[in-house]
This record gives C-alpha cells, structure tokens and sequence, in this order.
C-alpha cells in the first residue's frame, strides 16, 4: 500500500476538485439567452405580429417601448389612417396578454391617436395642479410632449391631419384655461 505524501494528497484533492467542478457544469442549467430585437421591415402588420410573438415570453416585457417606437417609425414611413387599427390592435394585444396594464394601453394609445390630453390632472383640481409656478411649468411641458406625440402618432403615422388640428386646437384652449386659472387661483 503507497503511503499518502503531500504530493499524492495534492494529486488525489486536485483530481476530486475537477471533478467536483465538471459534475457542477453538468448539473447547472445554462440560461437561455432570448432574442428580443425585431427584424427592420416596411410592413407594419408584420412588425406588430412579430412583436406580439416576441412579448409572449416574459423575458421581452421590458422591450415593449422600444418595440413601439419602431412599430411606430414603420407606420410614419406608410403613413395612412389603416395605421390607427393596427397600431390600436397592437397596443390592445399588448394589454391582454399582460405586458402592459390596461391603463397603460389607453394612456398610450390616447397620447398618440386621440386628441384627449392625458397629461391633465385627474380630478380636475387645476388650482392645486397650478398653485406655484414649478408645477404649472411641468404640467405645460407635459401638455407639449403630449402634443408632439399626438404629432407623431396623428400626423406621422396616420397621415390624419384633421383630428391633429383637433388635438393642437384643444392643446391652444388648454394652455389659455390654465393661464386663467393661475391667474383667478392666485387673485
């Protein structure tokens, strides 16, 4: 029988090691890496749908935006009023199969196709939404950006010029109440 020196000992750890270790690559599960991006395209039925079928795995949720920047990019370089139910379809899939809530999914879909402007408060307390000059600053960028993504959505994507015109005819009206108001509030 061969007596156990530091050598063999050495020998006998480091072989029980590797081992150890190859049984732990084997037994681990490899994450599996998903694709998320979309395939650039000129069609926006067939981007929508391959988003959809991208969304149905979990781990594509958070991509949701960026997928509807390019849905939207696709439909400003065909923009035509088809667009609206496209878009809309999307947007509502989106909610259904739980990538968005469905409060999201009307907020998104009237910020860039419908002329209600969802950047107003909710309880209509514009006093209190324009008590200093911080928060009516705020809420009047929130009223632009929402404007430009009316643009975006009623002009770019659907080439509907009439119900644009709506929307920044309104933003006009919102924009001289809230000047008013500040002003009644204060007095």
């Amino acid at each position: 029988m061969k007596t156990l020196t530091v050598k063999n000992l050495f020998r006998l750890s480091l072989v029980s090691s590797m081992a150890l270790l190859a049984s732990a690559c084997q037994t681990t599960p490899q994450a599996k890496v998903v694709d998320c991006s979309l395939s650039p395209s000129h069609n926006l039925d067939s981007v929508a749908a391959a988003s959809l079928s991208k969304m149905q795995t979990a781990q594509c949720h958070y991509e949701f935006d960026g997928h509807f920047t390019q849905l939207l990019n696709t439909a400003k370089g065909d923009p035509k009023p088809t667009n609206k139910s496209v878009m809309a379809g999307y947007i509502n899939s989106a909610a259904q199969a739980g990538v968005i809530s469905k409060l999201d999914a009307k907020d998104r879909y009237n910020r860039y196709f419908h002329t209600t402007f969802m950047s107003l408060p909710e309880n209509y307390n514009v006093c209190s939404a324009v008590a200093d000059e911080r928060q009516k600053d705020r809420l009047m960028k929130d009223l632009e950006r929402e404007l430009k993504q009316k643009k975006e959505g009623l002009l770019g994507a659907l080439k509907d010029q009439n119900t644009y015109y709506q929307a920044q005819s309104q933003y006009t009206d919102l924009l001289l109440m809230l000047e008013a108001t500040a002003m009644a509030c204060q007095g």
